[in-house]
């Protein structure tokens, strides 16, 4: 699509927007993991092996987080 119009990607965008993203959870599953008690997100042994499955929740942002998030530079890729 983007080349029948004469319009390229810009793959540095796209990159910038999936570290950020990246980044966001990152910081959101060390925030998960400090708070939540180990004893409540264990699911029962397989195998003698304990699986620990941390909830990830949905994230909705809408158009002004979006861009607070964009132009956070503590989250920016270096």
């Amino acid at each position: 699509m983007h080349k029948s119009m004469g319009i390229q990607p810009d793959r540095g965008w796209d990159y910038s927007i999936k570290e950020i993203i990246r980044k966001r959870i990152a910081v959101f599953q060390h925030l998960q993991a400090s708070l939540s008690s180990p004893g409540t997100n264990r699911r029962p042994s397989i195998n003698g092996y304990s699986q620990r499955h941390p909830f990830m929740g949905l994230i909705v942002l809408d158009s002004l987080q979006l861009k607070s998030l964009f132009s956070d530079q503590k989250f920016r890729s270096q």
